[in-house]
């Protein structure tokens, strides 16, 4: 299971620390059967600062299938780094 556990850790570095190719994929992820996996997820797209997923991310904690707090320390993760990336309120209200 440690070992599992370790390559779960890689993984999850991998994709925090690769590009925004990877983000689709992530976002669908969102989807999984897995709550660790989800929550895994979650994680990367607030590393990444996807605010792309927000809404993504605020429908699985409202429908219970991510731990609450992991999902509101992602948003609020990705909430701070908006200003860093360029992304100004009005970009966000813009996006369906």
């Amino acid at each position: 299971a440690s070992a599992d556990f370790e390559v779960a850790d890689r993984a999850q570095w991998i994709l925090a620390e690769a590009g925004p190719e990877v983000l689709p994929a992530v976002r669908k992820a969102l989807e999984s059967g897995s709550p660790a996996v989800r929550e895994r997820c979650a994680r990367i797209l607030a590393w990444q600062g996807d605010f792309t997923s927000l809404p993504l991310l605020r429908h699985a904690a409202g429908a219970g299938q991510m731990d609450s707090e992991t999902a509101k320390w992602a948003i609020e993760r990705i909430k701070v780094l908006i200003p860093l990336s360029g992304t100004t309120s009005q970009t966000l209200s813009s996006r369906p």
